[in-house]
């Protein structure tokens, strides 16, 4: 991953960039980061990520 330094003169503009990065890369690479983050998170609080907890249910609806 290369590494690039912007400057911003608005945190507006940065937020605007952040989000237009974010909406470049596909649903799967943006799962994986929050995975990695939580995963990250858990390990900080010096927890197990794979903990049992209650189940959740995951359901995609596409729109017309």
């Amino acid at each position: 991953m290369d590494k690039i330094i912007k400057r911003f003169s608005t945190l507006a503009m940065m937020k605007a960039d952040e989000y237009a990065s974010w909406r470049r890369v596909s649903l799967r690479e943006r799962l994986r980061a929050v995975m990695d983050i939580s995963n990250d998170l858990y390990g900080l609080k010096g927890q197990a990520p794979n903990v049992r907890r209650l189940q959740r249910s995951l359901v995609r609806i596409q729109r017309r």
